[in-house]
């Protein structure tokens, strides 16, 4: 019929519209002709019922997303199986159909949800975030690689979510750590790390920073630094170092004598490392508040 035609799960306000009611749909399926999902809701008779019309009947009748190992097997998961349907609903929602698992969250955000399979579903940034908090590391970095690899994420976009993560939040440690792996083999562009602290300041309140400004004094070009205000009363540069390790001995001396020759003209220099980024966001934030402030 057309309402399976339009909807693989339904229920009586899909029906509605066609003209069948909750008496009509619950005669069908008495007869056969339609399978029952979960209470007041169907599929079509036509094919067997199957794991992916649990799931999405799960988010329907909650109004929520799939979510932890339910939206692994979507995003198709290397290691996970179909289980127990599990749906991510806001905290205040207070839903509890039988045979599925529900989490509920403070945090909700539907600009962090995705689709698959035409399911609602959390996008793969809050995925990890949610397999952080009992996934072994390796693994969770296998299943980091394989997003990254099938470019449904990318490293900036999951530091911007693990530091809008409250600290204390069960699998944010564990997916800093991971995440300084990345940062380890080369992984984080210097220019993304620069666009996700500028996002961090403007996020705390502060304007938006210059990116890759030149610094000159009389002798020229003096240095370029990855994050600057050039224009206020007392310009501040701001130093990015994610692989402070890696550098050679050359660039170490080379910055020490720019960052003195920047003093000299009166600028103001700080420097952050990938790990006051993502370990102490609201410290960088405030130290580049004081900064600026002339204090």
């Amino acid at each position: 019929m057309a309402l399976s035609r339009a909807h693989r799960v339904f229920g009586a306000a899909e029906a509605e519209p066609f003209g069948i009611s909750s008496d009509a749909l619950r005669q069908r399926a008495a007869t056969g002709g339609l399978q029952r999902v979960g209470r007041g809701w169907y599929a079509p008779a036509d094919r067997p019922l199957t794991w992916t019309h649990r799931v999405e009947w799960a988010t329907r009748t909650t109004g929520g997303v799939a979510s932890h190992r339910a939206a692994a097997v979507l995003w198709k998961l290397e290691g996970f199986r179909a289980s127990k349907p599990e749906v991510l609903v806001p905290f205040e929602r207070r839903v509890r159909p039988t045979g599925v698992k529900v989490h509920r969250t403070r945090r909700w955000s539907p600009a962090g949800h995705s689709e698959r399979n035409g399911i609602a579903v959390v996008g793969p940034a809050v995925l990890i975030g949610q397999l952080a908090s009992y996934l072994p590391e390796v693994r969770l970095r296998a299943c980091i690689d394989q997003l990254i690899r099938e470019k449904h994420l990318t490293v900036a976009t999951l530091a911007r979510f693990h530091v809008e993560t409250p600290l204390g939040t069960p699998g944010r440690a564990a997916l800093g750590e991971v995440l300084s792996q990345f940062v380890e083999d080369e992984r984080v562009p210097m220019s993304d790390f620069s666009r996700l602290v500028a996002d961090l300041l403007v996020a705390g309140g502060l304007t938006e920073p210059v990116l890759e400004h030149n610094f000159y004094d009389d002798e020229g070009l003096i240095q370029m630094v990855d994050l600057a205000y050039p224009n206020q009363s007392e310009a501040l540069a701001i130093g990015l170092d994610s692989l402070s390790h890696h550098r050679d001995r050359a660039t170490f001396i080379g910055d020490r004598r720019a960052r003195n020759r920047l003093e000299l003209l009166g600028i103001k220099v700080l420097l952050f490392t990938w790990w006051d980024y993502t370990d102490e966001p609201e410290l960088l934030v405030a130290q580049v508040r004081k900064a600026l402030s002339g204090h």
